[in-house]
């Protein structure tokens, strides 16, 4: 299974770095939930294929050499992480006030053609799920999935939240594949946002 992260902070790179620790075997799965439970995909199944942030110290370098620069001098990082390059993301104004100096694919292109984009590099990628764990931002809820297609094809910047449009851009991927999943693991509503229920139910 392979998965695509949107925020290449502390949480991505601690998951990243335990996760292939724990396929290396160099720790046992000690207080993981369901650990024991026997399901159709293993951790050891999981495969990272790729990751975004905004941050320019950390797009165009691996998550190794973040995980280097973060983790603990005591623990040693996968090597596994250097064949994951962190990519440039968006931020869509969540960064306001958190940092000056940002990069995000709205520099440069309308909202759809950066979700054309996005959906290139993961095609080509064959992600299969997403977990979004960027740095947490306001939102505002869509009252129908009509509201947020317009949104984006207007290229409504300050109407949509990073996490809105990730979840979009993942919709439009799903559709396209036959399916992938959006893990939203910051406080954005989305699983309980029914303009986004129906998104993906379309």
């Amino acid at each position: 299974m392979k998965v695509g992260i949107f925020g290449q902070g502390l949480v991505a790179t601690h998951f990243a770095v335990g996760l292939e620790r724990l396929k290396e075997g160099e720790i046992e799965p000690h207080g993981v939930p369901l650990a024991d439970v026997d399901l159709p995909i293993k951790f050891e199944d999981i495969e990272i294929a790729a990751a975004y942030d905004v941050d320019p110290s950390k797009v165009g370098r691996t998550v190794y050499d973040i995980a280097r620069e973060v983790m603990p001098p005591t623990i040693e990082i996968p090597r596994s992480l250097k064949d994951v390059e962190v990519r440039e993301g968006v931020h869509l104004g969540s960064m306001k006030n958190i940092r000056n100096e940002v990069l995000g694919l709205e520099r440069n292109l309308e909202l759809e053609q950066a979700a054309g984009e996005l959906a290139d590099q993961w095609k080509s990628l064959d992600v299969d799920v997403f977990i979004n764990v960027i740095t947490t931002e306001p939102s505002r809820p869509f009252d129908t999935s009509a509201q947020i297609l317009e949104a984006v094809q207007e290229n409504r910047v300050q109407r949509l939240s990073a996490t809105q449009f990730y979840a979009y851009a993942v919709s439009q991927y799903s559709k396209a594949r036959g399916g992938a999943a959006f893990v939203n693991g910051i406080p954005v509503f989305i699983a309980n946002d029914p303009a986004f229920v129906d998104l993906y139910a379309e």
